[in-house]
């Protein structure tokens, strides 16, 4: 992932235009579960071109709020969902800590961090087997991860 801004603890701040879609992005995204299309959002900021959408999309993936492919039709995935005390870490699913565990991807929990890792990308596991607790890492324990992408 790309970023044009390096204080990864501070996101860089949003006009009023890139808040209302972001909110409404984030809340649509959690309800339907895939992104919306230019249409609609254009329908949902009261907008008659896309243009204003698509701009406003790129100025979110430059800040870091969200992934989107141009041209490409429902590719928007939040990065760093803010909540009303801007605290919180996403929990996606769960981590084998001894013996194969498929992975569970539907869990739908925050867990709250304060300012400590507020990056774009990070995310949270929980942790399920018992092989690591000799490192004091437990059964239902939270591993924090940050999603690293192909910079090329």
């Amino acid at each position: 992932m790309k970023s044009n801004h390096t204080d990864y603890g501070k996101l860089p701040k949003l006009t009023n235009a890139q808040k209302e879609l972001y909110d409404w992005l984030v809340q649509y995204i959690e309800e339907h579960r895939y992104s919306p299309s230019i249409r609609q959002m254009m329908e949902a900021m009261n907008l008659r071109s896309p243009a204003p959408v698509q701009s406003r999309l790129e100025r979110l993936k430059n800040k870091g709020y969200i992934d989107w492919t141009a041209g490409k039709a429902r590719t928007i995935a939040i990065l760093h969902p803010e909540d009303s005390e801007g605290s919180n870490i996403r929990i996606v699913g769960t981590i084998a800590a001894g013996g194969l565990v498929t992975p569970i991807n539907d869990l739908d929990e925050t867990f709250g961090l304060g300012d400590i890792l507020t990056a774009p990308g990070c995310y949270a596991l929980r942790v399920t087997g018992d092989s690591m607790i000799g490192d004091l890492i437990m059964e239902g324990d939270l591993v924090i991860m940050k999603s690293q992408q192909d910079q090329n």
